[in-house]
């Protein structure tokens, strides 16, 4: 009888459909019981923090990286290859934090979907990157490269606006720590590049297909 549960627990942690799993509402209070989620103890070292995955997770709504289904999800607990940890390895909690996930996902493509498109990093003073204390920005600039490091396509034909964006952001983890970004407000930096970054986006990551324009828009 263990031998059978087991197997049916194992069928159920696969990686999500997402166009099963339809529109998921995602409010700041999901937002903040993700990020006390993600701080609690249990969770493989090198696990991503609410900054750090707000980073990540923007990177695949505004720019196109080709992954097979669910292959994006081990890097956000720092996991190579589909082996969920002990901490979410239950039916109902790795449920919950799937939800939680694509519900945050679709919430910023839903921002910069509207007419005029809203975004806003999340910047935890408590972000850490590789165990250490780390600026916000830093954190967060960090899990938007970790995404591109998965599969970034379309370099080549990106325009000078996009890659000036992308090179904003990247200035985050190649500045010193106090000097360089101290004159900057970086969360107004990275709402900028972000929003430059989605008036050219040709697909929404895990998503899928950008929805088809009506005429006349």
């Amino acid at each position: 009888m263990a031998r059978a549960t087991k197997t049916r627990s194992q069928a159920v942690l696969v990686p999500p459909d997402l166009r099963r799993l339809g529109a998921i509402a995602f409010m700041s209070e999901d937002r903040e019981a993700l990020a006390t989620w993600l701080a609690e103890p249990g969770w493989p070292k090198g696990s991503m923090d609410i900054t750090t995955l707000d980073g990540y997770l923007t990177a695949f709504v505004v720019w196109p990286i080709a992954l097979p289904p669910g292959a994006w999800l081990p890097t956000i607990w720092n996991g190579s290859g589909w082996r969920v940890p002990a901490t979410i390895h239950s039916s109902v909690v790795y449920q919950k934090f799937i939800t939680l996930i694509v519900g945050y996902l679709q919430e910023m493509d839903r921002g910069l979907s509207a007419a005029s498109p809203i975004y806003k990093p999340t910047l935890c003073v408590d972000t850490r990157v590789a165990g250490h204390a780390a600026r916000p920005e830093v954190g967060w600039a960090m899990g938007f490269q970790k995404a591109l490091a998965l599969g970034a396509t379309g370099v080549a034909w990106r325009s000078p606006a996009v890659m000036q964006a992308v090179r904003s952001i990247a200035r985050f983890l190649s500045a010193p720590r106090r000097t360089a970004t101290s004159l900057l407000d970086p969360g107004a930096v990275l709402t900028q590049a972000v929003l430059v970054l989605a008036s050219e986006r040709t697909s929404r990551g895990p998503l899928g297909a950008l929805p088809a324009r009506r005429k006349g828009n």
